[in-house]
């Protein structure tokens, strides 16, 4: 009884995280087609995002490692990921300095 309950819970869960997925899918594309001009921005942030994520993919070695049971595939992904964190975290650094510095100089 208990674990029938416990996978129709489950199964609920899944079908209401779809609707969430699908429904903020949906009304997000609604709206960068409504505001075009208004959601460039986001857009060229999303465009480069998905950019730097590829660069890195690509750049990434995928040689696994015999500690983990990793293939080559999820290695390269693990890479990739490592890679664009750093570079993130290298952009958010130089935008901080570059508001400061113009702080400055205001």
């Amino acid at each position: 009884m208990s674990e029938t309950l416990i996978n129709i819970g489950l199964y609920v869960t899944y079908i209401l995280v779809a609707l969430a997925v699908i429904s903020t899918l949906f009304f997000g594309l609604f709206q960068i087609f409504r505001n075009f001009g208004k959601a460039k921005g986001a857009l060229v942030g999303m465009i480069v995002l998905v950019a730097i994520v590829v660069v890195s993919f690509f750049l990434s070695s995928g040689e696994p490692y015999p500690d983990f049971q990793v293939g080559e595939t999820a290695s390269r992904w693990i890479s990739a990921g490592i890679t664009t964190t750093f570079v993130l975290v290298a952009l958010a650094v130089l935008a901080a300095i570059y508001t400061e510095v113009k702080k400055l100089f205001n």
